[in-house]
């Protein structure tokens, strides 16, 4: 069984590319479940009055978005309370709302899992053609190893984007997502503590396009906000990380309200980085 998990934000369920593109393969042995995390309300009376048979159920948060780590949670708490979560032929697959994924992902995803691997990813490419996902993990920056070979990448150092990661739902037995994380860092944390255990993972050859908004050659003006909260993220990382800490969070805020100061001329963004280690400490 394989629960492919849709988080929604300000969008209607049958717009949703992610959710498009699953009804259109086969869900033998697969469901859906959503989690509309809409903070506008005619999102959320929408979805919550929309009905298909390929949709196992749609969760909703109270009336506000509440972050990635506690839509993942309420998830998991739903699939505790109706599955055996320590069934080992049992898996969850996490999709962003606008995801493209393809019907050859889907089977070499199923054979993956039938492989009994514990962790199964594609290739996440940017707009940018560069490799993001998997990569080895790093204090300041990931190594994005894929992009100049195709070594194998040490489970000691393997690391990956939430979207398309499919996870055995054994591993979450034990394991919650820790809500001080809102939106960034929160795939960075599971595999700084999954490394701590033994785990077998297969990058499935398959290439996902993802479009990252902090990758385009031009940010937009809303950016600034959506960079606040990736700042304060990080100096949480920081704190809950065992492989990590406040100085390398504090440093990564810095060097990126410079790079993001050279994309866009604004002074903001190195304020922002600067500050956060006074705006967390409060």
């Amino acid at each position: 069984m394989i629960f492919y998990c849709v988080v929604l934000y300000n969008k209607k369920i049958d717009e949703a590319i992610t959710i498009k593109n699953l009804f259109e393969c086969n869900l033998d042995n697969r469901k859906i479940v959503v989690f509309d995390n809409s903070d506008k309300l005619d999102f959320r009376e929408y979805n919550s009055k929309y009905y298909n048979e390929k949709i196992y159920c749609l969760l909703q948060s109270s009336d506000k978005n509440v972050g990635l780590s506690a839509a993942y949670n309420r998830i998991l708490e739903k699939l505790c309370r109706e599955f055996d979560i320590e069934n080992e032929k049992q898996y969850v697959c996490w999709l962003d709302d606008d995801t493209d994924i393809s019907p050859e992902f889907l089977i070499k995803q199923e054979k993956a899992i039938n492989e009994n691997y514990d962790i199964i990813v594609p290739k996440i490419i940017g707009q940018d053609g560069i490799v993001y996902s998997p990569n080895e993990a790093g204090k300041i920056k990931n190594n994005l190893v894929l992009n100049n070979s195709n070594k194998k990448i040490s489970e000691l150092k393997f690391n990956a984007i939430n979207s398309c990661l499919t996870v055995k739902t054994s591993i979450y037995s034990n394991f919650k997502f820790d809500e001080h994380l809102f939106l960034d860092q929160v795939d960075q944390l599971f595999f700084d503590n999954l490394r701590k255990r033994r785990f077998s993972y297969k990058i499935v050859d398959v290439t996902i396009e993802q479009s990252f908004s902090q990758r385009g050659a031009a940010i937009g003006e809303s950016y600034i906000n959506r960079f606040r909260i990736r700042v304060k993220d990080i100096m949480q990382y920081g704190r809950l990380s065992p492989n990590n800490n406040i100085f390398y969070s504090y440093l990564k805020n810095i060097l990126l309200g410079f790079n993001f100061f050279r994309k866009t001329w604004k002074l903001s963004y190195i304020k922002i980085g600067i500050i956060s280690i006074w705006s967390y400490k409060k």
